[in-house]
């Protein structure tokens, strides 16, 4: 938006993160690895890791549940 500095995407490391998400190369729901809590650019919170098999980037829209 113009007149309103951009806020960049923060990551809050919390060690107690323990999430779901779909691992698209291994088609399954997993545990994400190293989960780090962030923010978006929109404010919205979500949470990225990697999957404990393939090692691919999981990413995962919303509060940690």
């Amino acid at each position: 938006m113009p007149g309103r500095p951009e806020e960049p995407a923060h990551a809050l490391e919390d060690p107690l993160v323990a999430a779901e998400a779909y691992c698209v190369k291994c088609k399954t729901k997993r545990q994400i690895k190293d989960a780090v809590q962030i923010t978006m650019k929109n404010g919205r919170p979500a949470t990225e890791g990697k999957c404990p098999e393939c090692g691919t980037k999981m990413f995962k829209i919303g509060a940690a549940s």
